[in-house]
């Protein structure tokens, strides 16, 4: 559930919409992009940060008692 507080309304409605579908119908009867529900999550990622950035920023947001190995 955590994972799905960061998306936008419009996308977790398709995805609900897509999942019920895919649970109402056979595999045969549900359309490749019903099927393929993940392709919508595709692309949502917008940032201006590099690669290392982006790891350093998540390895000094860590809370633990050990030290991170590089």
């Amino acid at each position: 559930m955590n994972t799905l507080k960061g998306l936008g309304s419009d996308i977790k409605l398709r995805s609900i919409k897509q999942v019920s579908a895919s649970l109402l119908a056979d595999d045969d009867d549900v359309p490749d992009t019903l099927l393929d529900w993940t392709s919508e999550f595709a692309g949502q990622w917008e940032d201006d940060r590099t690669a290392d950035e982006v790891i350093e920023d998540i390895r000094g947001a860590r809370t633990s008692n050990r030290e991170i190995q590089q």
